[in-house]
């Protein structure tokens, strides 16, 4: 895991951490798909292709 892989993970750790209800859980949960992307996306090249 890069820095920033960690820098992502932390972010999602804390949203996670996060009660949400009404309206905005479909956007916490597409906050959450678009920053899984970008963690993948920031993997090294190799790492990527496992995962």
């Amino acid at each position: 895991m890069n820095e920033t892989q960690k820098e992502i993970k932390a972010a999602l750790d804390m949203l996670s951490a996060l009660s949400v209800s009404g309206d905005v859980v479909d956007m916490m949960a597409a906050v959450k798909i678009h920053l899984r992307e970008a963690y993948r996306l920031a993997a090294p090249e190799k790492e990527a292709a496992d995962g």
